[in-house]
C-alpha cells in the first residue's frame, strides 16, 4: 500500500503537486488501503474461525485417540492375563497328560504283575502238579501252601489293578475337563488376540487422523499468522496514509491562512490605492472642471458659429435627397420592367421545356421497353445524346427545378417529373433538400417515399460513394438480378449514358446501396 502511495506520489515533473491534489491522492489511497484493511480483517476471521474449528477437530480427534489407547492397553492387558491363564491351563494339561501316562504305565505294569501271577497261580493248580512235584522234590504240603500264596499274591494284584483302574479312569475325567478348559482358554485368547488388533487399528486410524488435523492445525495456525501480520500491515499502511492526510490537511489550512492573510494584505493596499487614486481623481476633476468652464465659453462662440453652418449644410441635403430619390424611383420601375420580361421568358421557355420533355420522355419509355427485351447477358455500354432531357432549360447551368443542368441529380430529377406521379418534383421538396445523389435516399425517406433493395423499373438507384454519389435511372431487371440503367455524368465525355447489367451489389464505384420509389 505505502509502494502506490509512494509511486502516485512520483507524479510528472512539469508542475509541482499542489496540496489539494496531493490531499485528494491520500484520500484515494486511505479509501483503497481501508478496502484492503477491511479485507484483511475478514480474511483473519475467516482464518481464525478455521483455526478454532481445525483446533476443536484435534481436541476431540485426540480424545478419541486417548480412548483408543486406553482400550489399546487395556486389550493388552486383558490378552497377557487370558495368555498367563492359557499357559495355566496349558500347563496343567501337560501334568495331566503326563498323570494319564503315569497312570496308564502304571496299569499296564500292574496288569502284567496280575497276569504273571495269574500264570503261576494257574500253573499250581495244573493237574500236572504232580509232575512238577516229582521233579522237584517238593512235598505236598510246600506246594499247597505255595498255592495259597499265590491265590493271595492274584488276589492283592486284582485289587491293585482295580486301583489303578480307577485312578487311570479319574485321570483321564480330569484331564478331559482340563483339555476343554485350555481349549476355552484358547479360544478366549484367540478372542483376545482379534480385539487387540481390532483396538490397535482403531488406535492407528485414530492416530492418523490426529496427525492429519494437526497438520490442518498448523496449517491454519499459518494462515491465521500471515493473515494477522496482513492485517497489521495494512493497518500500519492505512495509520500512515492517515497520518500523511492529517499532516496536509493541516499545511492545506496553514496555507490557506497563510493566503487569507496575504489577501487582506492585498486588499488593504487596494483600498489605500483606491483612496489615493480617488483623492488624485477628484483633484483632476477640480481642474477639469476650472478648465471645462473656460472651454465653455469658448464652445459658446463656436456654437453660434456652427448653428449657421449646419443651417446652411441642412439645406444643401435636402435638396441632394430629393435628387436621389428621383433616381432611385426611375430606377426601381426600369429593373421591375426588366424582371417582368425575365419571368415572363422564363415561363414561356419552361413550359415549352416541360411540353417537349414529356413527349421525349413517351418515346423514352417506349424505347427503354423495347430495348429491355432485347437486352444482353453480358455488361456493355453506349453514349449517345438524349435529345429528349437537353430540351430542358437552362439558366446559367441551372436546371428548371433547382439542379445543376447535365449532372445525374438534373437527369433522374426529369425523370421523375416526368415519369412518376412527383411531377412537381424539384431540389426543394416539401421543405425537403435533395441536394446531391448522396443525400437522396435520405431525404426520400423524409417525404415519405419508400427506399429499399429491391430494384424495379422506374426506380431511382442511388449510391453514396465518391464525394457527391449519383444517381441513375432503372431501366430493366434482369432475372439475374442485374439491371439496366440510363443516366447523366457518369464516366462519358458527351455526358449521356446507358448500361445493362450493372451487377449494382458490387457496391463500389460501379453498383449501388438502394432504390428510390418515387
Amino acid at each position: 500500500m505505502l509502494a502506490l502511495v509512494a509511486g502516485a506520489a512520483a507524479t510528472s515533473t512539469a508542475r509541482a503537486e499542489t496540496l489539494d491534489e496531493k490531499q485528494q491522492r491520500l484520500e484515494q489511497a486511505l479509501q483503497t488501503s481501508k478496502a484492503s484493511l477491511q479485507n484483511s480483517k475478514d480474511e483473519a476471521a475467516s482464518t481464525q474461525d478455521d483455526l478454532t474449528t481445525s483446533q476443536t477437530r484435534l481436541s476431540r480427534q485426540q480424545q478419541l485417540l486417548s480412548q483408543a489407547t486406553a482400550d489399546v492397553t487395556a486389550a493388552k492387558a486383558q490378552d497377557q492375563l487370558l495368555g498367563t491363564r492359557l499357559k495355566s491351563a496349558q500347563t496343567a494339561l501337560a501334568k495331566a497328560d503326563k498323570d494319564v501316562a503315569d497312570g496308564k504305565a502304571r496299569l499296564d505294569k500292574e496288569r502284567k504283575r496280575y497276569t504273571t501271577s495269574m500264570n503261576r497261580l494257574v500253573q499250581q493248580s495244573s493237574p500236572l502238579q504232580g509232575l512238577a512235584l516229582i521233579t522237584t522234590n517238593t512235598d505236598a504240603a510246600t506246594m499247597a501252601q505255595r498255592a495259597q500264596w499265590s491265590r493271595v499274591a492274584v488276589n492283592v494284584s486284582h485289587d491293585q489293578v482295580d486301583k489303578v483302574s480307577h485312578l487311570v479312569t479319574t485321570l483321564q475325567t480330569a484331564q478331559k475337563t482340563q483339555a476343554a478348559a485350555t481349549k476355552q482358554a484358547a479360544e478366549r485368547k484367540k478372542e483376545s488376540a482379534d480385539h487387540l488388533r481390532t483396538t490397535t487399528s482403531i488406535e492407528s486410524e485414530a492416530s492418523d487422523a490426529a496427525d492429519a488435523v494437526a497438520a490442518t492445525v498448523a496449517l491454519n495456525t499459518a494462515a491465521a499468522e500471515n493473515a494477522k501480520a496482513q492485517l497489521e500491515a495494512d493497518q500500519n499502511a492505512t495509520a500512515t496514509i492517515q497520518g500523511q492526510i492529517d499532516t496536509t490537511v493541516k499545511q492545506i489550512a496553514q496555507a490557506k491562512a497563510e493566503a487569507e492573510r496575504k489577501a487582506a494584505e492585498e486588499r488593504a493596499a487596494k483600498i489605500a490605492a483606491a483612496k489615493a487614486k480617488a483623492a488624485a481623481e477628484r483633484k483632476a476633476a477640480q481642474e477639469r472642471a476650472a478648465k471645462a468652464a473656460a472651454a465653455q465659453k469658448a464652445a459658446a462662440a463656436r456654437a453660434a458659429k456652427l448653428e449657421a453652418q449646419k443651417a446652411a449644410q441642412e439645406k444643401a441635403r435636402q435638396a441632394a435627397a430629393k435628387r436621389t430619390a428621383a433616381q432611385k424611383s426611375a430606377a426601381k420601375a426600369a429593373a421591375a420592367r426588366a424582371a417582368a420580361k425575365e419571368r415572363a421568358a422564363r415561363q414561356k421557355a419552361k413550359a415549352a421545356s416541360n411540353r417537349a420533355a414529356k413527349a421525349a420522355a413517351a418515346a423514352e419509355r417506349r424505347k427503354n421497353t423495347s430495348s429491355s427485351k432485347k437486352s444482353s447477358s453480358s455488361a456493355k455500354r453506349s453514349s449517345y445524346t438524349a435529345g429528349s432531357y437537353s430540351a430542358v432549360a437552362n439558366y446559367n447551368g441551372v436546371d428548371p427545378w433547382g439542379f445543376y443542368w447535365g449532372q445525374c441529380v438534373s437527369y433522374a430529377a426529369w425523370k421523375v417529373r416526368t415519369t412518376t406521379s412527383w411531377s412537381n418534383f424539384q431540389n426543394y421538396t416539401n421543405g425537403v433538400h435533395f441536394g446531391n445523389a448522396v443525400n437522396w435516399g435520405y431525404a426520400a425517406r423524409q417525404i415519405g417515399v419508400r427506399v429499399d433493395t429491391h430494384p424495379s423499373v422506374g426506380s431511382v438507384a442511388w449510391r453514396t460513394s465518391g464525394s457527391a454519389g449519383h444517381v441513375a435511372w432503372v431501366t430493366a431487371v434482369h432475372s439475374d438480378g442485374t439491371i439496366d440503367v440510363s443516366e447523366y455524368n457518369y464516366l462519358v465525355s458527351s455526358g449521356f449514358d446507358t448500361r445493362s447489367h450493372v451487377d449494382w451489389s458490387a457496391g463500389g464505384s460501379q453498383g449501388f446501396v438502394g432504390f428510390i420509389h418515387f
